[in-house]
This record gives structure tokens, sequence and C-alpha cells, in this order.
């Protein structure tokens, strides 16, 4: 059969069922009428919109054509056709459709957030049978010239829309646009400035949006904020959240920037609205990485432009991203001295080169040393040679400051030969040991050398409480500890965990009644760090058990009926499970950080005003701390 005319019979059955759609029961038996199209000349002396703008070319999405110029009355309010008179060109246009046919853009007259056909009616209407999301349109705005305050609105938005392209961002009043524009200003200059981008106006507003507005937007509407807020929309919320971080800012005398500002912001909301502790900022997956994305914008925004370009460099060179890290900048410019370089780049790109083709050639030449039990793994990892340097460097790094507090010069060779002895060949020893399946060694590689990372950072830490850092001798900890029921009540294998888990263990037996203990320690989310068990030992050991738990209950309650205490922790919790270590805090750990803070100025910590503490703590400025001082005296008559 002619392939057109299987397109033909395709095109009038889509006619048949698409009109057949449209007539209800009610319509066919004269009970109801169809709804027609709005027409656009009614609207338009209605809304007084006779000045017209030519908005170019749009992508426009189909369910905002709500009406037409002229054939109103020949679709009903779907688009769907009323009568025949229309089929023999709706046919063709389906026909034009399914054969890819070139088509001019269709022509749209707006008014407001509403478009109106002027000509593409049949294309409109098969677009929405075909399920069309959006259509490309020549667009012509009409400007309603009225006094209320919708209309004022219009205007504006139309004249942030010609100057920035960003057509979708609608304020519930008026006079906000300017704000917007502003902010556009400001991200403007830093593209400049610190980016070495100059870009028209449009097209910084362009990044804005995607970089800044969007994310913060998307983050605002995941945590359900527009619900708090009577008669205002996402973008009003916006301007709201600017003024938080302006407030912010003030307080602290420093940008603090829109990471910080907008999980601040949200916990406020939300703390307000219950003072639960888990009435809190909801992450995901995508919040997780809008984070990273923000936390890197911050630090470029608030860190010096020397600081930002020597990154941008290295990132150039590199293809890794050190995340501004000073020892790398500082490793490249003693380079650029010795070597008596002119610039940081070319510094960069010599100490890039040279570095890495030694460093890696070195760690492959005496890893291949080895037994062969070890040599075998480096097929998993000598593809991703990058991966393999970045890891060398941040081992460095981590003994250039933890070790020797950043006053040596780095050995490069003593640095592979430590990384190693010290990470490779114990972590193929676990992948042995745990007959790791061949496709998940790399993952479980680098997620085990981030905890060898974390032991090194903690070294002293633990040495002093007189427990081990070696990640072997933890992990038998672990193993021995199985049957214990503080491992048992969640899957334990993060070194961090098992050191938490240890100690907690340590700490109940401390009690005549741990029970107690435990109580308290639910009812306020459970305990998270290992510094937190080793201050409470200490101040157990100062108090003694019924004093110690008496203030552990009083100054938790307390601190708990805060909001604004309540909301900068929600904030801090937040903030630390945003890190890439994956670590986390509780109130508990929280408190402990204010007691450990306390001791700086007094050791009779007990005798203190908890919350005096918290304030200066926290460094909240005297607004602030009129507001707790209020809570407080209504906490007070309660305890």
């Amino acid at each position: 059969m002619d392939n057109n005319k299987i397109i033909a019979d395709e095109a009038r059955e889509a006619y048949r069922k698409f009109s057949k759609s449209g007539k209800t029961a009610k319509i066919l038996f004269g009970l109801e009428k169809r709804e027609d199209l709005k027409s656009f000349h009614d609207e338009q002396k209605q809304q007084n919109a006779y000045n017209s703008v030519n908005l170019g070319l749009k992508e426009v999405l189909i369910d905002k054509i709500i009406g037409s110029v002229q054939k109103y009355t020949d679709f009903d309010k779907n688009f769907k056709p009323k009568n025949d008179i229309i089929k023999e060109r709706w046919e063709q246009m389906y026909v034009a459709n399914i054969n890819n046919t070139s088509l001019p853009p269709v022509i749209l007259y707006k008014i407001k957030d509403e478009y109106y056909v002027y000509d593409g009616n049949h294309r409109i209407s098969v677009a929405k049978f075909l399920g069309f999301n959006s259509i490309e349109a020549e667009v012509l705005e009409f400007l309603a010239t009225g006094d209320k305050s919708e209309d004022i609105i219009y205007r504006e938005k139309n004249m942030f829309d010609k100057e920035t392209g960003l057509g979708e961002i609608m304020f519930s009043e008026p006079g906000k646009y300017n704000r917007l524009i502003q902010e556009i200003q400001k991200f403007n200059h830093f593209l400049e400035t610190k980016k070495n981008m100059k870009v028209s106006f449009k097209e910084a507003a362009f990044r804005w949006n995607k970089e800044i507005f969007n994310p913060i937007t998307y983050i605002l509407n995941k945590n359900n904020i527009v619900e708090s807020f009577d008669k205002y929309n996402i973008n009003d919320i916006f301007l709201f959240f600017l003024d938080h971080k302006y407030y912010l800012s003030k307080e602290r005398q420093k940008d603090v920037g829109y990471l910080f500002t907008i999980i601040d912001f949200v916990n406020m909301i939300k703390t307000n609205e219950k003072l639960d502790l888990s009435h809190i900022y909801k992450m995901d997956l995508e919040i997780v990485e809008l984070h990273k994305k923000l936390k890197k914008i911050d630090k470029e925004m608030i860190l010096p432009v020397e600081k930002v370009v020597k990154n941008e460099i290295l990132f150039e060179v590199t293809g890794i991203d050190f995340d501004f890290s000073e020892f790398t900048i500082e490793q490249v410019e003693n380079y650029r001295v010795n070597n008596q370089l002119t610039n940081f780049k070319d510094a960069a790109k010599q100490w890039y080169e040279l570095d890495y083709i030694h460093l890696l050639n070195y760690f492959i030449i005496k890893a291949k040393k080895l037994p062969e039990k070890y040599v075998k793994y480096l097929e998993y990892f000598i593809h991703d040679d990058k991966q393999i340097f970045y890891s060398i460097h941040e081992y460095s790094k981590l003994h250039y400051y933890v070790e020797n507090e950043g006053t040596d010069e780095v050995n490069w060779k003593s640095s592979v030969l430590n990384y190693i002895l010290e990470i490779y060949i114990n972590i193929v020893e676990e992948i042995i040991n745990e007959k790791i399946a061949p496709k998940e060694i790399v993952n479980f590689y680098y997620r085990v050398e981030q905890e060898y990372f974390y032991l090194l950072v903690n070294e002293r830490k633990l040495m002093l409480d007189n427990r081990s850092a070696k990640y072997t001798k933890i992990k038998e900890i672990d193993n021995t500890n199985m049957s214990n029921w503080f491992v048992n009540k969640s899957d334990k294998s993060d070194v961090a965990d098992i050191l938490v888990d240890e100690k907690q263990n340590e700490f109940l037996k401390n009690f005549k009644d741990s029970k107690r203990f435990e109580k308290i320690a639910g009812k306020y989310e459970g305990i998270k760090k290992y510094t937190t068990y080793v201050k409470f030992l200490e101040l157990l050991d100062n108090l003694g058990e019924e004093e110690f738990l008496q203030k552990l209950s009083n100054d938790l309650h307390k601190l708990s009926q805060i909001s604004e205490i309540v909301r900068k922790y929600k904030t801090l919790k937040i903030l630390e499970q945003s890190k890439d270590n994956n670590r986390d805090l509780g109130f508990i750990d929280f408190y402990a950080n204010i007691l450990k803070h306390g001791t700086k100025y007094t050791q009779s910590i007990n005798l203190v005003d908890i919350l005096d503490v918290t304030l200066d703590y926290l460094g909240t400025d005297e607004k602030v701390r009129n507001s707790v001082i209020e809570e407080k005296e209504i906490v007070d008559d309660e305890i």
C-alpha cells in the first residue's frame, strides 16, 4: 500500500478521534455547550492592551496557549475541532508533522502570561493531539496599561525580560525586579573580575539563573517552603532568601555565601513551624550535588581574586579540581620561585607535567617490586592516572599539615613510598581478605582510602586518648564487637562509626545505671561524634553520675526549647552532612561542642548558665540575644 495513503488514513482517524473526544454526552444532547477558546480581542479590550512589543522567536509551552485572534469559535478550550470546516487543513498539518516537514513558526499574541494564536491554529491543535510540550513561535506581546497592581507587575516583567531574557520570573507585588537586576549585575562583575569572562548582560543573566536562582528555588520547592507563605510565590520567597543572606552577612561581618544561607533560611522557616529537632531541611541526591556547586560558587565569589584565578589555572592545566587548596597553590608557587619562572601558569604546567609523570612512574616502578599478590591489582588503577596523582597528592597534603604542621617541604619520593606502604598495601590486603568482586574493587579501594585519610587527620586525638589510629586494628575491634547491641543496631563498617561505638561501650561502663543515660541520648538523636564521649567522660569524672545526668537532662531541655538555638543546630547539622566525608552531628554532639567552648573560659562549666555559653559559642548579635533571653525566661518557668 502507498505510504502517503497510509499516512492520510492515519490523519483522518486522528482527526475523528480528537474531535469526537471533545463531545461528551451532555454536549451531544444539548445539555451543555463546548467551551470556546478565549477571544484575543475581548481580552485586549478588557486589559486595555494596545501597545505591543516584538519578543522575537520563543519556545512557548502549549498549555499556555489558551485562545485565538480569529478562530476561537472553531476550536474548544482544549483546541479540539468543533466543526468539520477545519478538517482538511487539520489533516494536512497532521501529515506535515508525521513527515517532519519544515514549517515556519506559528505567530502568537501575548497578554500577560497567556498566548493567543494569530497564525497556526491547526498546528497548535495537532500539537495538542500529539502531546507536544512546546512549540516554536514568533511572539508579539501586548502590554496592559491599567493601574492595577498586576498590570504594573506585568509591565515590569516585560522590561526585565527584555533586559535579561528571563521571562518566566513573576512576582506577586510591583517593584521587585530591580533587586534581581542588582544581583545579576553583581554576578556579572564576578564573572569579569574572577572568571575573566566578558559576556553580555543577557549571558550573565542566563548563567546567574542556571548557577544561583534555579538551584536555590529548587531547594526551596523540595522543602515545600511556599506552603509557609500565604499570597507569595517561589520568586517572592527568593527575595526573602536574599534578605536573609544580607542579615546573616551583616551579623557575621562577612559574606556568608549562598549555601549557608539557604540551609539556615529553610531551617528558620521549619523551626518557626515546629520546634521538633527532626523538622529539618530535606536532602536528596540532587540537593547534595547542588550543595557542591553552591559551595564552589561561594568560594569563587568570596575568596581573593588571586586565589580564584590560580585555582582556575590549576584546573585548566591538570583537569583536577584542587578546591582552592592552599597546599597545592603553595607547592606550585615554590616550584615557580625555585625554577625562576615568571608566571603561575607556566609553573603549574611544568610542575604538573614533570611531577605528574615522575610521580606516576615512580609509583608504578616501586609498586611493581612488591610481591605478586599486590602487583596484580595495579591494573585496576593505572588506567586512571589522574586519580592516583590526586590520591598521593592528598596523602602528601595531610602529612604536610598533620605531621609537619606545614613547616617542611614535601619530598615526593617519600610520599609515594609511604603511600604504598601505609595505604596501597593495606587496602589491597582488605580487598583480598574481603574477597571483593572485580567490578567493585576500584570503588572499594577509594572508599577505604578516605577512611585512612580520616584516621591520619585524627591520629593525634586518638593517640592522646590511648587509641590506635591503625585501620586494621580498628576493624579488628569491629569484628570482636559484632555481638554488641550498640554495634548491631546499625550496619557499622566506617572506622569513624566503629570508634564511636567502642568509645560508647567504654563510657557506659562508668554508670551504675546506664539506662538513664540511654533514655536521654535516645530522646535527642543519639551521639555521632567520638569527641563527645571524650568530653562526657571528663564531665562525668568531675561531677559524678547523678549530677552529670541531671545537668545533661536540664541543659538539653533548655537548649531544645529555644527556637534560635534549635535553628542554628539544624543548620550546623546539615552543613556537616553536606561534607564529602558523610559525617553527621547530633544535638548532643552540638551540646558537647558548646561545653568544650565554655571550658576555654572556665573549668567550672557546671556553674555557668548553658544558654550564656551557647550564645557566645554561636556568636549571635544583640537582637538574637534579646530574643533568646525572652524565650529563656519562659523555659526557666517551665523547668
